[in-house]
C-alpha cells in the first residue's frame, strides 16, 4: 500500500529506500512520466497469497509511458515460488479444457 500511494503520488521519481527487510508488495501499477528506483540491497517480495490468478502481475504498466524501473546494487524483485505453482496449475487446467 505504502508502495502504491508513492507511485500514485504524480512524483516524476520515487525512491524505494532499503529497511533490511523486505518489502512484501500486492499487485502494483506503475505511473506514465515515472522512475522508480530500488535503492541497492532492495528485496521487493510477492506477499504471500496476493497473487492466486493468473492474471495477477506484482508490477504492472498497462497504458504507461515514459516509464522507468531501475535496481540499485543487490536489488530483486521475487515471486515466492509456491504463489508462481498456482499460476502453472491454472495454466495447465486451462490447456487440459481446451485439448478435450
Amino acid at each position: 500500500a505504502e508502495l502504491q500511494a508513492a507511485l500514485d503520488s504524480g512524483a516524476r521519481a520515487v525512491l524505494v529506500p532499503y529497511l533490511g527487510r523486505p518489502w512484501p508488495i500486492t499487485p502494483i501499477s506503475l505511473r506514465s512520466n515515472q522512475v522508480v528506483t530500488l535503492a541497492p540491497n532492495v528485496e521487493l517480495v510477492a506477499k504471500r497469497g496476493a497473487f492466486r490468478s493468473k492474471d495477477a502481475r506484482m508490477i504492472a504498466a498497462h497504458g504507461v509511458q515514459n516509464v522507468g524501473l531501475e535496481g540499485g546494487p543487490g536489488s530483486v524483485i521475487r515471486m515466492r515460488q509456491a504463489d508462481a505453482a498456482v499460476f502453472e496449475a491454472e495454466e495447465a487446467a486451462e490447456e487440459d479444457k481446451k485439448a478435450s
